[in-house]
């Protein structure tokens, strides 16, 4: 009841005449290669010991991860990446 009187006080406030929040996102394409590949060569140099998948049980630290691809930091490039973009309803 608050909000409702709250909003009755706002002159000139109807439903043309709102703020509103899209919260409808796009996570696919929330970042490009360049900023995917800046992220994930921060955290192998600042967190190589955080534990980030978890199979049966058992964690893997982003190294070990790594490791099993046999991929370092250096190995990394946007082509490695190979992220293609989609595009809609997916």
């Amino acid at each position: 009841m608050k909000e409702l009187a709250a909003q009755k006080k706002v002159p000139h406030r109807d439903f043309y005449n709102i703020r509103k929040v899209d919260t409808h996102i796009h996570a696919a394409s929330c970042m490009n290669q360049k900023h995917l590949l800046r992220f994930i060569k921060r955290a192998m140099k600042k967190y190589p010991g955080e534990i980030v998948h978890v199979e049966r049980g058992k964690g893997q630290t982003l190294m070990e991860v790594f490791e099993t691809m046999n991929l370092t930091a250096f190995d990394l490039s946007v082509d490695t990446l190979d992220m293609h973009a989609v595009s809609g309803g997916g």
